[in-house]
């Protein structure tokens, strides 16, 4: 399953920048998104303000608990 949501380059930033993945790594010592890297993605998004549609995977648990 995935959703559909509407985001700015501001607001990828922050949900990449908040990912579990992104954090672990920065507290490792490891920047996943260098400064070349995000200027190149900056470039390539284009006006900053432009909304993306992007894709996201849903994951649902279904199920009950164990009594």
């Amino acid at each position: 399953m995935e959703m559909d949501i509407q985001l700015s380059l501001e607001k990828f930033l922050v949900w990449y920048n908040s990912s579990a993945t992104v954090v672990t790594a920065r507290e490792k010592g490891v920047e996943l998104l260098n400064e070349t890297l995000l200027r190149r993605f900056r470039e390539a998004w284009g006006d900053e303000n432009k909304i993306y549609t992007c894709k996201m995977p849903l994951y649902v648990l279904v199920g009950t608990l164990p009594l």
